[in-house]
């Protein structure tokens, strides 16, 4: 974890530095710290393998610059060939990722394969960059006490307690309702998150942003069989799983018996049983829902792998509850992180593998009829015509209807709402309680990002994938949780690697008529147990969401006229009462949106009660159509 201030004017006073210190989270430490004319660098939290047990941190290079790291590289080995006549010491990660940056600076930090975040600090210029990896796994924000004052920390909280600024932002609380995310933005208006992929720098002349990797819509991968993609994807999962056993103690992965944490299981498992990783023990952490069929399935695993793994009732660790719906920003399944935190450091454990991502990467689609679209070429109408036809029977539709969206598809015909989906609309068709303001400041926001989407140059039948990698991203759908920052909380299947090579292969290899993952599938015959391996159903926790939302939506109708996001403007009081009355008696209410709603309700009330996250004067300013909703001064930031 890593924190620090930045005054590119002045000296910072030693109160201002203690004060800053002394706010740090208790998970921070131990401490160790870098000073220089206007700047203070801190770098905490435990070592978790041999290579971060070397390391001094915030690491000094022999030009006298500085670097604190927070993350895991995974390409050491091939970084090593450019930089090792250089080093001093050990080859630790943060000494090689700066050597990296001096010798390209920001383009060289799309290099750095892993989860990462770090500050740096170039002595002779004086300028401070802060950056993140291409997926925005390991937090860093970012905030301004003053006009020449900045702020970053690994920790939300830490700022928000420090800067003793917690007024609301609008556009986040509207992102939030309508599509439930929020990107780089913070449910403050001061604070914001580094995005993804991107290097923000610091100086006294001026302040900017930097994109040092993108998405490669026009990469693509031709092999000669489909034994030869299987060997690859093979190769790369298995260097996804490897790099993330880097660890002294044991090893937590979750497990819900689907084929994602499946096969990051089984892969683990293999891998510590080969001898061929650091981490000598693998745990499993499985969710048992009574009404889902997913405990026949990870038993087998566990069966197969010879594990006992820890099961928690997801009726005791409810997936948002009144009374944790987070701490400084809401977090659905509060709860359950919090004790799965608790326990992983009872065992001395710091990484916590997941399955996330796997669904996209590996082309779980049960209709993928887009992929018709890249075969419309000369020479190939014939395989066209029988990919559509193939299609058509599959999916009970004509097969006019397919050739016609390829052809939209191929030759870039179809509208931009035609690309984005039946999202857009699904989210119309049912009352959503905003007030017209805060819809119109989302889809502001929606417009300005469709406008500058890279997957929009996608091939046709590559453009739903692209698109939803690149939500993913901007999103930080895979940040981590805010109880698990001081631990490596880390997906193998947003291994770049992996993702890169995914979505350069053909849309028919990952994905076949009638065969969802197909290549995944064939790829892990001898990996995942045969039970798991040819499941096609998925969970669905519904019964899990009600069972908590109930409670909730009982506690707002006994009160309805103190519903807070209706008192600061937000959505409109009656409608919420009618969908929540719906929901009591089981009717349609768009329970998924209600959920956000409720969540971010009981996220006030939470932080009223310890007196924190006052309203931001943007919501009456919206109200009165001034349309005043940035936080940052004119030009301070370059966005």
């Amino acid at each position: 974890m890593i924190a620090g201030l930045f005054d590119a004017h002045s000296e910072i006073s030693q109160e201002t530095q203690a004060v800053f210190l002394r706010e740090l989270p208790p998970k921070f430490g131990p401490v160790s710290i870098y000073r220089a004319p206007g700047l203070l660098m801190v770098h905490g939290g435990a070592a978790f393998d041999k290579i971060s047990a070397k390391e001094r941190q915030p690491h000094i290079s022999r030009s006298g610059n500085a670097i604190a790291w927070d993350g895991r590289l995974d390409n050491t080995d091939a970084l090593l060939g450019r930089v090792g006549p250089r080093l001093e010491g050990d080859p630790t990660d943060a000494a090689i990722a700066l050597l990296m940056y001096e010798a390209g600076r920001e383009d060289a930090l799309g290099e750095l394969v892993g989860d990462w975040s770090a500050a740096i600090w170039e002595a002779t210029s004086r300028r401070l960059l802060l950056a993140s990896d291409y997926a925005g796994v390991r937090p860093l924000y970012y905030c301004r006490r003053s006009s020449h004052l900045l702020a970053w920390s690994s920790s939300q909280r830490h700022l928000v307690e420090w800067s003793g600024d917690d007024r609301l932002d609008d556009q986040y609380v509207a992102e939030q309702l309508t599509r439930g995310a929020s990107g780089c933005r913070t449910p403050y208006s001061n604070i914001r998150a580094v995005e993804p992929a991107h290097a923000r720098t610091f100086c006294a002349r001026h302040s900017g942003k930097r994109v040092f990797w993108r998405l490669r819509p026009d990469n693509t991968i031709r092999l000669r069989s489909d034994g030869e993609y299987e060997e690859c994807y093979r190769a790369l999962f298995e260097e996804a799983v490897r790099v993330r056993l880097r660890a002294s103690g044991p090893v937590h992965a979750e497990l819900s018996g689907g084929l994602d944490s499946s096969s990051v299981v089984c892969m683990a498992n293999r891998l510590i049983a080969s001898g061929r990783t650091e981490c000598s023990r693998l745990l499993t952490i499985s969710y048992h829902d009574p009404a889902s069929q997913d405990e026949q399935y990870y038993r087998a695993v566990e069966n197969a792998c010879g594990q006992s793994g820890m099961h928690l009732e997801t009726s005791d660790y409810l997936f948002v509850d009144a009374s944790c719906p987070g701490d400084s920003h809401p977090l659905f399944w509060a709860p359950r992180h919090m004790e799965i935190a608790r326990r992983l450091d009872a065992a001395g454990s710091r990484v916590l593998l997941t399955g996330q991502l796997g669904d996209l990467v590996t082309g779980n689609w049960f209709d993928d009829s887009d992929q018709v679209a890249d075969f419309l070429r000369p020479g190939s109408l014939c395989r066209t015509f029988s990919e559509a036809m193939a299609w058509s029977g599959y999916l009970h539709i004509p097969i006019y209807s397919i050739l016609w969206r390829a052809f939209q598809l191929k030759f870039s015909l179809a509208s931009t709402e035609n690309l984005c989906g039946s999202m857009n609309s699904h989210r119309q068709s049912w009352d959503d309680s905003l007030q017209p303001w805060v819809r119109d400041l989302a889809a502001s926001a929606e417009r300005a990002q469709a406008d500058s989407a890279v997957w929009k140059r996608a091939p046709g039948g590559k453009r739903k994938l692209f698109r939803a990698i690149s939500a993913v991203l901007e999103d930080r759908v895979l940040q981590t949780p805010e109880p698990f920052q001081h631990l490596f909380y880390t997906h193998p299947f947003s291994h770049r690697p992996l993702v890169e090579f995914m979505l350069a292969a053909p849309s028919s290899v990952i994905c076949g008529v009638g065969e969802p993952r197909r290549l995944m599938r064939r790829a892990s015959r001898d990996l995942i147990p045969p039970v798991v391996l040819n499941r096609r159903s998925k969970a669905a926790f519904n019964l899990v969401f009600a069972m908590a939302l109930r409670p909730l939506a009982a506690e707002i109708l006994r009160d309805p006229h103190h519903f807070r996001l209706a008192k600061l403007g937000y959505v409109k009081g009656p409608a919420i009462r009618h969908r929540l009355q719906c929901f009591m008696t089981g009717l349609e209410c768009n329970q998924p949106q209600l959920r956000t709603i409720l969540l971010l309700e009981f996220w006030l009330r939470h932080r009223e009660v310890r007196g924190t996250c006052r309203p931001n004067s943007n919501a009456s300013a919206a109200l009165a159509g001034t349309g005043n909703f940035g936080p940052w001064p004119s030009g301070e930031l370059n966005h």
